[in-house]
């Protein structure tokens, strides 16, 4: 029998395919500054687009104030972290819709630019060793775009909002002349678990944003804002038919290895996917890659190895690069 793995894969993938896609920490410190373009204040951008919209200067400062406060007094503070608390603290009743709007907009906007940057043909593009190109690998050489052939071999969940995985498979030279079969295996087997910006042109021709699209139409990415699932509610009541397709994945027997890279294991997280309860099956493994930090920040390696380890105390742990780690999970 064919060796099954389910990858799910968190924003340190992307940050490895480009550094522009910014972590937790550097997407909320991007949009702290950018709001207001307090650090661009002869220069602004995102502000003018918000203002355009309807959000005017008062409004976006007191966001960027309790931003900021946020960001002191959280120990892991990310953007979605704030925006949870804004849709449940009651000091933010008055402001509550405005901030998740701003939130969510802001998000659409510096994710489209991300995207963006790994397209410039002079900045951008794939490394000849990107991760992606083991998974491309994978799928050609094991033939899964066989009819039927990839029913249970290689699933792969996604934390993230962009759209790299499908872009790159979808146009990489192995499947040049695979079109309507990569876009199949894309379709049932890729999951975005609190959704993308958008789909791209080949998934929905009548209603799309362009991989990298310009991120200057405000009026398009505040329409599309909600097509991502920020807040804890949303994210348990918004998209429960896919939660559910993944967490049969996740505990059908014949999973023998659920792995993960670039992805930090937040309660929240691990316990939509009930990640917890994979101890209760004896043939399945966690194979859990932790970005090789320096020494410095051995804190935070053992953070995050205690937090796997209280999942699953018998979980591999490895230091590796997410291409050297899809080598080791995918061809062992």
């Amino acid at each position: 029998m064919a060796k099954r793995n389910i990858l799910i894969i968190g924003a340190g993938a992307s940050n490895a395919l480009h550094p522009q896609f910014a972590l937790g920490a550097g997407l909320l410190q991007q949009i702290s500054d950018r709001v207001t373009d307090r650090t661009s204040i002869h220069n602004p951008y995102l502000s003018n687009l918000l203002n355009k919209i309807g959000f005017d200067y008062s409004i976006c400062w007191d966001f960027v104030n309790h931003l900021d406060e946020y960001k002191r007094t959280s120990e892991f503070p990310s953007i979605d972290g704030f925006l949870d608390e804004v849709s449940t603290y009651p000091e933010f009743r008055t402001v509550r819709d405005r901030f998740i709007q701003i939130g969510k907009f802001s998000i659409m906007f510096h994710i489209l630019g991300y995207e963006a940057e790994i397209k410039n043909p002079i900045s951008g593009g794939l490394k000849e060793d990107a991760w992606i190109h083991e998974i491309a690998k994978f799928i050609d050489e094991k033939n899964l775009l066989v009819d039927g052939a990839n029913e249970n071999t290689l699933k792969l969940i996604t934390f993230n909002y962009d759209r790299n995985i499908e872009h790159f498979l979808y146009n990489h030279s192995r499947f040049e002349n695979r079109k309507s079969e990569i876009k199949k295996f894309i379709e049932d087997s890729v999951v975005h678990i609190y959704g993308k910006i958008g789909p791209l042109e080949w998934q929905n021709p009548d209603g799309y944003f362009e991989f990298g699209e310009d991120n200057v139409k405000a009026d398009k990415i505040f329409h599309e804002k909600n097509s991502i699932d920020i807040m804890y509610l949303e994210r348990f009541g918004n998209n429960s038919r896919e939660l559910i397709k993944c967490a049969k994945w996740i505990h059908r027997d014949y999973y023998a290895e659920v792995c993960t890279f670039g992805f930090n294991f937040d309660l929240i997280n691990y316990r939509l996917l009930s990640l917890q309860n994979l101890g209760t099956n004896g043939n399945q493994k966690i194979i859990a890659n932790i970005y090789p930090y320096n020494d410095n920040e051995f804190k935070n390696r053992r953070i995050m190895a205690n937090r796997i380890r209280n999942i699953k105390h018998d979980s591999e742990l490895t230091y590796l690069s997410c291409t050297d780690f899809l080598k080791h999970v995918l061809n062992s």
